[in-house]
């Protein structure tokens, strides 16, 4: 048996810069958040704000953050759609209190709910 292949990185589209951001020491916060937002609203927006707000407000304090997708949950009839996150947050020189977590989903709460008229629950 025989086998081969040929790659053509000249035609990759390979990013120029790397982002690497080393591992925190210290431990992480994690939280999960829901917003109740109207049934035409879809996932990609929601997480595409959600994304953004928390990048934008992640590089103003330091922190270094993750989320992850957990649930979509609209009850039958309903006209409204409750998507719920998971968000890990740590900081590179030091432990979060669950005070500032809250404070960095408060001010991202407070785009969403402009943007799509998202509601944390």
């Amino acid at each position: 048996f025989s086998a081969g292949f040929e790659l053509f990185m000249s035609a990759a589209k390979l990013p120029k810069t790397n982002r690497y951001a080393a591992v925190s020491s210290f431990p992480k916060s994690q939280q999960d958040v829901t917003f109740e937002v109207s049934a035409s609203t879809d996932y990609a927006m929601l997480y595409e704000a959600f994304n953004e707000g928390v990048e934008a407000a992640s590089e103003e304090h330091g922190y270094q953050a993750v989320i992850m997708p957990r649930d979509i949950f609209q009850p039958e009839g309903m006209d409204k759609k409750r998507f719920t996150f998971r968000l890990w947050l740590a900081h590179p020189s030091r432990t979060l209190t669950t005070t500032e977590t809250n404070h960095l989903l408060d001010e991202v709460a407070g785009v969403l709910k402009e943007k799509l008229n998202a509601e944390r629950i």
